[in-house]
């Protein structure tokens, strides 16, 4: 059904005051066929289309006056994943739990509320301790009484990875 022909049903049964109005735009994102920066395998494209979407166009989009919404939708996502190596695990006593529970606890960012000083406030905000690839592999895992700790990398497989969207990206204004 055409959203033309709902417009009126939605105006007879809403409980606003004002009409509603409602327009989807669906642009693609792609390089121009003669472009020359492109990377040569479509995937690299689709990944870099993708970051091109997220950090430049949907934050250009959202400052237009009277936008409620910016979807983003297709392309790779960027993830970092943790592959767990289980005979490095039981080798090292550690179970799974407690490989994923060091990770989160060095990954979690936790807002810390405000500090008020005469007329100023400053926003506390603890950032996790691991950003990047490295960073993660680089977490210690276990001590142990040895003088090195057991890190990630040590019982684990990080790589980047890029996939498909499991779902519709929303950001509201």
């Amino acid at each position: 059904m055409p959203l033309r022909n709902c417009l009126p049903a939605l105006r007879r049964n809403s409980h606003l005051s004002a009409p509603v109005l409602v327009k989807f735009i669906i642009t693609p994102v792609d390089y121009a066929p003669d472009a020359t920066n492109k990377p040569p395998a479509r995937r690299d494209q689709l990944i870099a289309l993708k970051l091109v979407q997220e950090f430049i166009i949907k934050p250009s989009l959202r400052t237009v006056p009277g936008l409620a919404e910016v979807n983003a939708i297709g392309g790779f996502e960027k993830q970092i994943v943790i592959e767990p190596k289980f005979e490095k695990l039981n080798a090292a006593n550690l179970s799974f739990e407690e490989l994923a529970h060091a990770i989160r606890d060095n990954l979690e960012n936790a807002g810390g509320g405000t500090v008020s000083r005469e007329s100023e406030q400053v926003v506390l905000r603890g950032l996790g301790r691991a950003q990047t690839m490295e960073e993660i592999a680089d977490l210690p895992v276990k001590m142990a009484g040895a003088l090195e700790p057991l890190l990630v990398r040590d019982v684990a497989d990080v790589a980047v990875w890029y996939a498909l969207p499991h779902r519709c990206r929303s950001s509201q204004r």
